[in-house]
């Protein structure tokens, strides 16, 4: 096993156990496999958190730019809806383009086109991209 990931799990070990110690719900053993390089603990974490590469990310600018450049096409968005088929084409499904999104708005990155998917063509989840505080 890589030292990173090793030292990731020992980290996050650490984190979660000052949690249950302040009355979170953190599992024993999720506690120990991670402070002790149980490589199943790791990998279950880190497929939690997800993985959005700058590839992924070009991807989505990609689609985006399409439209940002000519905002005759900005002005006739109707929604998450019309991109999607473009994103999925590129490899990126419709939970990753919404992370990668609140990223981007969180960054103040294409913000006026991201707030045209506030509308009834885009699916509950793919409205509003402004982020929450359980989002931090």
């Amino acid at each position: 096993m890589e030292k990173e990931k090793l030292l990731f799990g020992r980290m996050l070990g650490e984190m979660y156990r000052i949690q249950k110690k302040l009355g979170m719900q953190v599992s024993d053993a999720r506690i120990y496999g991670l402070l002790n390089g149980v490589e199943e603990a790791i990998d279950e974490e880190i497929e939690k958190i997800g993985y959005v590469s700058n590839r992924d990310i070009s991807a989505v600018c990609d689609v985006l730019d399409e439209y940002y450049q000519d905002w005759d096409k900005v002005s006739k968005l109707d929604g998450f809806y019309e991109v999607e088929d473009k994103l999925r084409n590129k490899g990126i499904g419709r939970s990753k383009a919404i992370r990668i999104l609140k990223y981007l708005y969180a960054s103040n990155r294409y913000n006026d086109l991201i707030d045209k998917f506030d509308s009834p063509k885009s699916p509950v989840e793919a409205k509003k991209f402004k982020l929450k505080e359980y989002d931090l």
